[in-house]
């Protein structure tokens, strides 16, 4: 079981581990997988969902569109984990249809087109939406992971967090750049 409120120092160590992995001689799309597997786990653990979304006990179900070597990266890391009193389960989509049920759902770059058909289908739904496409966040996605200098990082639309009934933690946060539906990055 993780604690949503402390281990910090633990998150950033293993997101620097994973880091430290995929900027090593020859990184290859598996190592770049299990990085954005390992950010999105991260994810989920400093995000809280609202009570009528995500019950204690109930799966936190991680849905993949797209990108089945994210998908095998977070099968292998899944594993038996829990976030709270959540057991984290995984799911690849097959369907738009079934994407209102995801907790997360991780749009790989190939399921972006046509554009925005993801967004369409969880409209409504305690979602966080997770992409690596270019202008994800500013498309109305929550999250949009991004390679900038070599490293891994992330933009966070907050409107698209608070219209999917999202918390996010202000430690998670503090490691974003903040985004608005039309792009405009927000500066401290």
């Amino acid at each position: 079981m993780v604690d949503r409120g402390s281990g910090w120092r633990g998150v950033l160590g293993a997101m620097a581990i994973v880091t430290a992995v995929c900027h090593g001689a020859g990184a290859q799309s598996a190592t770049a997988s299990a990085m954005k597997a390992a950010f999105l786990l991260n994810f989920v653990k400093f995000a809280t969902w609202p009570p009528d979304a995500l019950a204690p006990q109930q799966p936190l179900t991680i849905c993949v569109d797209g990108d089945a070597e994210v998908a095998g990266a977070l099968r292998q890391m899944i594993g038996v984990q829990s976030v709270e009193y959540n057991q984290l389960t995984l799911e690849v989509v097959k369907n738009e249809g079934s994407l209102r049920h995801c907790h997360l759902l991780y749009v790989g770059g190939r399921a972006l087109e046509p554009p925005m058909r993801w967004r369409d289908a969880i409209k409504g739904a305690a979602v966080l939406s997770v992409g690596d496409g270019g202008g994800f966040a500013a498309q109305g996605g929550v999250i949009e992971l991004f390679v900038e200098s070599g490293r891994m990082r992330f933009n966070v639309n907050l409107a698209a967090a608070q219209s999917a009934r999202i918390t996010l933690s202000s430690r998670l946060l503090s490691l974003a750049k903040i985004v608005r539906d039309d792009g405009h990055v927000q500066h401290d």
